[in-house]
């Protein structure tokens, strides 16, 4: 068999076998444990028929095989999505409350986020609340009222034990819409106190 066919028949196999080892075990090992065997299994596949050629091949085609597995496996593994520092759904390390329009008043579903917030964190956690508004309104208006809807969330935390100098507020008014303020639905997106953890 020369040393073409011998390599693509190697190819073939490592990554039908991989492919199929990336899929499978992902379900029943953790996932470093579960490349790691991918990767060797991989390495073995191509690497044996490689040594029978000799040993330099053998070596080279162990090294492809690696890679081929470790690469099957992190292009078939679904992507992890890391938890919030603060255990709360949304963009990683932040958390977002949202106002009814003209109003800096916390609403029972985000009380329950904040709860959940609170019982997360511990005396010495450093919090940024940032307010937001809609366009709807003058800039100057906006721009307090957004301060106004950060102060809130900070008042909440405060009653609820977290020391004060822990926390910094600030407004940033109608300037960082989360989409546009086209619709209705954007409006009432941008209404809102964004919690993030520094």
């Amino acid at each position: 068999m020369s040393a073409r066919m011998l390599s693509t028949f190697a190819l073939v196999f490592s990554l039908l076998f991989t492919a199929g080892c990336s899929t499978t075990s992902s379900q029943t090992q953790p996932q470093k444990s579960h490349w790691t065997t991918c990767m060797a299994k991989g390495g073995a596949v191509m690497g044996i028929p490689g040594a029978a050629y000799n040993m330099a091949t053998g070596g080279v085609a162990f090294v492809a095989g690696a890679l081929i597995g470790g690469t099957a496996c992190a292009m078939l593994d679904p992507v992890a999505k890391p938890d919030t520092p603060m255990g709360i759904p949304g963009v990683e390390g932040m958390s977002t409350v949202n106002f009814d329009f003209d109003s800096s008043k916390l609403k029972s579903d985000d009380l329950e986020k904040l709860n959940k917030l609170i019982g997360q964190l511990d005396q010495d956690s450093q919090i940024e609340i940032v307010g937001h508004a809609c366009e709807i309104g003058s800039r100057t208006y906006n721009q307090k009222l957004s301060e106004r809807r950060a102060e809130a969330v900070r008042d909440y935390l405060m009653d609820r034990g977290i020391p004060e100098e822990n926390i910094s507020v600030k407004g940033e008014g109608e300037d960082r819409p989360v989409r546009g303020n086209e619709t209705d639905e954007m409006r009432q997106e941008n209404r809102r106190a964004e919690i993030m953890l520094k």
